[in-house]
């Protein structure tokens, strides 16, 4: 069985920046560019961060430490029971829907839905009741969608390609509250100067998010130039990509989102 893939009423404001990217994309010139953005505005420099303190922070080769960090602080993680963060920890669909809360949580945008019905997925009873209402809140926002056969599967790893449309979905809503147009996304992106060229993406059912994700460096490829859109997402990954989702926020320079350690640390 596949994924459902239908996002919903918003795919139309998707459609609209992929073709517009597309067409300004094929009439620049081609120029170096850096993998991934840096975090200097989600959390500057000497900022003042409270460490968590997780003893497997550093645990990635990737060295993903100071964006756990960053992502900590604006409340978008937590660490496990036994006190580590889990780096090396498949993330899973479940938690991943209690993540994309959090970051329209620390981008103030108001969610304005209820959760979705519980019969909405055949697996709804077996979603750990920490994330059951979260799963079911993203459900009714289409940010995230079940399986051909009616279930969600909440303990089914993400992979690197679910995660970037997962992300983009959520992009969506933030764009809709600050009233984000796809002329206004693609403005920002020509300011930028990131590599989206992956050598495996193409024809792949999230090539497009995957491509937008990193125009606007928040996802990067490997050395060898592919993305692995199939390969499974940990934790420690993750929390990069939250970090780097709202850098991309800061440097929008949105109105409403709150400065560092203003947020209540993983409401969710």
């Amino acid at each position: 069985m596949t994924e459902a893939l239908d996002p919903g009423p918003r795919a139309w404001r998707w459609v609209a920046i992929v073709g517009s990217l597309a067409l300004t994309l094929t009439l620049l010139p081609i120029t170096p560019a850096s993998a991934q953005r840096t975090i200097e505005n989600a959390c500057p420099p000497g900022a003042d961060l409270e460490d968590p303190g997780f003893p497997d922070q550093a645990a990635l080769s990737s060295g993903n430490e100071l964006e756990i960090i960053c992502a900590y602080n604006w409340g978008l993680i937590k660490g496990k029971a036994d006190g580590t963060f889990g780096t090396r920890d498949g993330l899973n669909r479940a938690q991943l829907a209690t993540l994309t809360l959090r970051l329209l949580e620390a981008a103030r945008v108001e969610l304005g839905t209820d959760p979705a019905p519980a019969d909405t997925f055949t697996d709804t009873a077996a979603i750990p009741a920490v994330h059951r209402e979260n799963v079911l809140t993203a459900a009714a926002l289409g940010i995230v969608v079940g399986f051909e056969d009616g279930s969600f599967r909440p303990a089914a790893t993400v992979t690197r390609g679910q995660a970037a449309s997962i992300l983009i979905h959520t992009q969506l809503l933030i764009n809709e509250a600050y009233d984000i147009s796809s002329e206004d996304l693609e403005a920002y992106i020509d300011t930028l100067d990131f590599d989206a060229e992956f050598t495996d993406v193409a024809g792949n059912v999230h090539e497009d998010n995957i491509v937008l994700l990193g125009l606007l460096g928040v996802v990067g490829g490997y050395s060898d130039g592919t993305y692995r859109p199939g390969s499974p997402l940990v934790r420690g990954h993750m929390a990069a990509l939250l970090a780097r989702h709202i850098d991309v926020l800061a440097d929008l320079d949105l109105e409403d989102l709150a400065p560092i350690h203003t947020q209540q640390r993983a409401p969710r």
